[in-house]
């Protein structure tokens, strides 16, 4: 079947929660310039910024109607400096909205890899060639890859551990359970700030601030943007 995006709104919540837990596991290492809640994956509006700051990145914005717009780059591509047009193809909204003229602040390069979401499902102009998108989404195209990053990262912050014998995690400070509630509840829109019971209390205004400005907690207004 290959590379597939879930709905917009599931990619929203999971990029901002992957965002908050690798804040968090970040403050409990005390890494030496540890990154702040919102800003790897930062809210403008009805836009969703994702950016590593070593040259890969992408916007997810939610439009009114049911429409989403995804694009960005991933410096692994194979397009760059050919003649492919991930706008060939696209509709008049998607033009009018001119992903190019619309990068991020210090971005490099052009983009990539643009996505469409309209009529239920996502769509792009076809390449034979690598975009860059399957990189860049990778740790929350699908549930298995979203978990999976959630936990490698609880394991690093010595949250929790693996045993291998039994083949299952182990509590350290966090229940395991509890970060699979998390992710349950990412998938299904219900996240709550009892999901994140076990945040640093220095960090939960933070979060809860920023998951209900990006409408991922539950029963919060979820931004649009105005169509162009």
């Amino acid at each position: 079947m290959g590379f597939q995006l879930p709905h917009p709104e599931v990619l929203w919540a999971r990029v901002a929660v992957l965002d908050v837990i690798t804040s968090a596991t970040h403050a409990d290492q005390r890494v030496a310039g540890g990154e702040e809640i919102g800003q790897t994956a930062r809210v403008a509006g009805g836009r969703l910024i994702n950016d590593d700051g070593e040259g890969n990145w992408y916007s997810l914005v939610r439009y009114p109607g049911e429409r989403a717009l995804l694009f960005g780059r991933d410096e692994d591509n194979e397009v760059a400096g050919t003649a492919y047009d991930p706008l060939a193809a696209a509709p008049g909204w998607v033009r009018s909205a001119d992903p190019a003229a619309n990068l991020l602040v210090g971005a490099d390069g052009p983009v990539t890899f643009v996505r469409w979401w309209e009529f239920g499902r996502w769509q792009h102009t076809p390449t034979d060639l690598d975009d860059g998108l399957e990189m860049s989404l990778s740790a929350a195209a699908d549930r298995e890859g979203f978990t999976g990053s959630v936990m490698s990262a609880a394991i690093q912050a010595k949250w929790v551990e693996m045993d291998y014998e039994a083949g299952k995690l182990t509590a350290l400070t966090v229940d395991p359970t509890a970060l699979h509630a998390l992710c349950d509840a990412t998938e299904n829109g219900a996240v709550t700030k009892a999901h994140l019971y076990f945040l640093q209390p220095g960090l939960t205004a933070p979060a809860f601030a920023y998951l209900s400005a990006a409408g991922v907690l539950s029963a919060t207004d979820k931004p649009t943007e105005p169509l162009p």
